[in-house]
């Protein structure tokens, strides 16, 4: 077998592929709306740029001019539309393609060449895969890591600050509660918090948080502890605002759900730097990530901080195994001990 497989294209099994999955949905828990967006990547992203190329000849330079195309050249993706609330249709403001996200469409066109050649995972299972894809060229490649040192600026008390005046009170909460507690800056965290999940007692005062991303051997939930007096005042008078409905959330807008927290950050952060004299542009994971340095900073052991913020060990001291004392900007104390609270995961 040369590899050659004389007339198959990427794009035919890629459509292949997004059948598959589709399937999936019918059988397995597989998200219909996560499916969806998966299908309209492959064929509004991948496919006019590999469409017509055979899959045995997608190698690392195949792969790293896609990087450099995606990262560089917007043009080539086209305009990205959105709704407003009147459901009229607008250009949505051009950002950077992130660094995840090119990473995950190369792991996707990866899957898909995996696909057509019979793989399950790791293992070539079905031998009499629809496509005879023998020499892949793109399995097994590995990419420049991201360098964590250089990626991870964390957002500064001055920064913090210049974003609670000009905030709404529901995006205040949000930059709280990833700021101060580190927790994840999006709905899958925040958005179900009620009032219920705290502790308020004086020495347990914390949060208990449905864990995301969890893995299947790690509890749903992690307890972290909020250890300044002055976060917990300000957690208190939110409290009684809200009239200490236990069962209500902590974060809404106008008595709603909040699913999306970006554009209010967003456009706080616009504010701010007008007023402030601000030069670098941020995004809200920067927030959850100042908080991660700074348990670091402080020697809190890594098992701790690792629990506190969700994460496994491993994970932990890859993100911010090079912190410094120098990296310190929060008021944290010195050792974070473990908590007694009665959710307490240190029990």
């Amino acid at each position: 077998d040369s590899g050659n497989i004389s007339g198959t294209t990427f794009e035919q099994i890629a459509e292949d592929y997004i059948k598959h999955i589709e399937k999936l949905v019918l059988i397995s828990n597989r998200s219909p709306k996560k499916v969806a967006i998966q299908a309209q990547v492959i064929r509004g992203i991948l496919v006019p740029y590999f469409g017509t190329k055979d899959p045995c000849a997608i190698d690392y330079n195949l792969l790293t001019d896609f990087m450099a195309d995606r990262k560089e050249k917007p043009e080539l993706w086209g305009e990205r539309l959105c709704y407003n609330n009147k459901g009229v249709i607008k250009h949505a403001k051009r950002r950077p393609v992130a660094d995840t996200t090119i990473r995950d469409n190369v792991s996707l066109i990866i899957r898909i060449c995996r696909f057509g050649a019979g793989y399950v995972k790791k293992q070539r299972v079905n031998t009499e895969a629809p496509y005879e894809l023998h020499e892949l060229k793109c399995i097994g490649l590995e990419f420049e890591q991201v360098d964590y040192k250089t990626k991870r600026k964390q957002i500064t008390d001055e920064e913090y600050a210049a974003l609670m005046e000009f905030a709404q009170p529901h995006t205040q909460r949000f930059i709280f509660l990833s700021y101060r507690m580190g927790l994840r800056p999006g709905p899958m965290e925040i958005s179900d918090i009620r009032w219920s999940d705290w502790d308020m007692s004086d020495d347990n005062f914390g949060l208990m948080v449905n864990s995301a991303k969890r893995k299947a051997n790690q509890a749903k939930h992690r307890f972290v502890p909020l250890l300044d007096e002055e976060d917990r005042k300000i957690v208190k008078e939110w409290y009684l605002a809200d009239g200490r409905k236990d069962s209500k959330r902590m974060v809404t807008y106008y008595g709603r759900r909040v699913k999306v927290y970006k554009t209010g950050f967003d456009k706080t952060w616009e504010r701010a730097k007008k007023k402030y004299g601000f030069t670098r542009d941020v995004h809200p994971y920067l927030l959850r990530h100042g908080f991660g340095m700074a348990l670091k900073a402080m020697n809190v052991p890594s098992t701790i901080g690792a629990e506190i913020m969700g994460h496994s060990v491993e994970v932990f001291e890859k993100l911010y195994g090079h912190v410094t004392v120098s990296y310190t900007h929060l008021t944290l104390p010195t050792i974070i001990l473990p908590c007694r609270s009665r959710w307490s995961p240190y029990h």
